[in-house]
């Protein structure tokens, strides 16, 4: 469903802050990924590989929009990350490996995380600031 039609969701991605943006992404990858992760253990290598190809891309605009005017060494740690997770979900389509993409969808988790804990920490600090 696209946000043009859900004006609930268009609002919301409209309104966030970048902080939750990049989390929205690491939910559309987690949720790609886990789509592809069952079409895989369904035997259905379309619907799989379809959904592989949204998480790359996801994955690859989060790449795009690292800046390195911001700490260097996490935008090198970020972009070879990503970078892996690129390559490992490629392969993973290529040889329907669920334990690949299970793998990765951990990974994606431990920084959606990390992330909505550093905008939960923005969020408190404004309101107590």
């Amino acid at each position: 469903m696209s946000y043009r039609k859900n004006p609930y969701k268009h609002t919301h991605v409209t309104t966030a802050s970048p902080g939750e943006l990049i989390v929205m992404l690491y939910k559309g990858a987690v949720r790609f990924c886990t789509e592809a992760q069952q079409a895989f253990d369904d035997d259905d290598g379309l619907t799989g590989s379809n959904a592989i190809t949204r998480a790359v891309n996801i994955i690859g605009y989060l790449q795009s929009i690292l800046d390195q005017r911001h700490n260097p060494d996490l935008v090198a740690q970020l972009d070879r990350m990503y970078y892996k997770w690129t390559l490992g979900l490629t392969k993973a389509n290529t040889l329907r490996d669920v334990d690949a993409v299970r793998e990765i969808i951990t990974e994606i988790e431990v920084l959606k995380e990390a992330w909505e804990e550093v905008n939960s920490q923005t969020d408190s600090e404004v309101a107590t600031g």
